[in-house]
């Protein structure tokens, strides 16, 4: 039940795709995400992130697991939120989330 609750009880899914190189040049103001809904465009923002530029929500996700967790495992995925709107899809369809200045594109399906 907490891991729902934190998660807003939004997310079905979480996909993690490759480590983007050269991350840290990133321009998170500046950065556009779009969502597809089977083809369709959904949404497209630019520096979208409610938190601003999202790194300084991981600091303060590992230092308060420092302070209140005993630290982080090597290896463990902290997600920071997302880019773009909320949208309710029916259970299935091809979802397809794009960051094009990354030059990433990743697609799944959703089953019924």
């Amino acid at each position: 039940f907490l891991w729902t609750l934190a998660d807003s009880m939004m997310n079905r899914s979480f996909v993690v795709g490759p480590a983007i190189p050269d991350w840290e040049s990133l321009d998170f103001a500046a950065l556009t995400a779009r969502q597809f809904l089977d083809g369709k465009l959904l949404q497209e923002s630019t520096g979208g992130h409610k938190g601003g530029n999202p790194l300084s929500l991981v600091v303060w996700q590992v230092q308060h697991c420092v302070a209140h967790r005993g630290g982080m495992k090597a290896g463990t995925i902290v997600t920071t939120g997302q880019l773009c709107g909320n949208h309710w899809v029916r259970p299935k369809g091809i979802v397809r989330g794009e960051l094009p200045s990354v030059g990433r594109s990743i697609a799944f399906e959703l089953a019924a």
